[in-house]
């Protein structure tokens, strides 16, 4: 909340509007832009699964922004039949506030990392982001391939190289610190259903 409302206050943002159906930008994609959603309805999707819709105020690009060296790693198109109002910021300026606020660059880095993770479940099981137990539950059987009732850091790693192999152990370990998993390297049942049934009231 922090890194959006700082954000918001900066007098470069420019406004975008899309119709119905428009792309605003492609998974793989060359960007360096943040975009913060006004209205309309946007469904962000990666390897052609549903990982999540923006709410009002909500943004995306975060991982471009970012890392500025990355392209998109999610698709984001317009799905209301009125089209979607959308607010832009040049990931350069974003980079540049970080370097100047220490905490800001951790609220914004929480951002990336927890949606990556969100990203490479989706990424991994093949299936649309899970929304009921039932499916949360599918999914964290699919990542325990070994039946162990618990989900090892070997597991988690594999999971997000499957989607960004750039990533080091060093950064999925500040991955799992971001969701609130900081004294073990391994997540329960509990604890994942907690921390991706939070991720659906987001």
């Amino acid at each position: 909340e922090r890194a959006k409302v700082i954000f918001s206050l900066e007098d470069s943002v420019k406004p975008l509007h899309v119709k119905f159906g428009e792309i605003i930008f492609r998974e793989g994609s060359a960007g360096d832009l943040l975009f913060m959603q006004d209205s309309g309805k946007i469904d962000i999707t990666a390897a052609g699964k549903k990982v999540r819709t923006l709410r009002d105020g909500e943004m995306t690009g975060e991982h471009a922004a970012f890392y500025a060296d990355k392209p998109y790693n999610v698709s984001a198109q317009c799905v209301s039949k009125d089209g979607c109002t959308l607010q832009i910021l040049d990931g350069k300026q974003i980079r540049q506030m970080c370097d100047r606020n220490r905490d800001l660059y951790d609220s914004f880095r929480d951002i990336v990392l927890r949606r990556d993770f969100k990203k490479a479940l989706v990424k991994v099981t093949g299936r649309d982001f899970p929304e009921t137990t039932k499916e949360l539950r599918a999914a964290f059987d699919i990542i325990d391939s070994n039946n162990t009732g618990k989900l090892e850091f070997e597991y988690l790693k594999r999971a997000v190289l499957a989607w960004d192999h750039s990533y080091t152990d060093d950064d999925i370990h500040a991955m799992m610190s971001s969701l609130g998993v900081k004294s073990k390297s391994y997540l329960t049942w509990e604890e994942f259903q907690r921390i991706f049934g939070m991720f659906n009231e987001m």
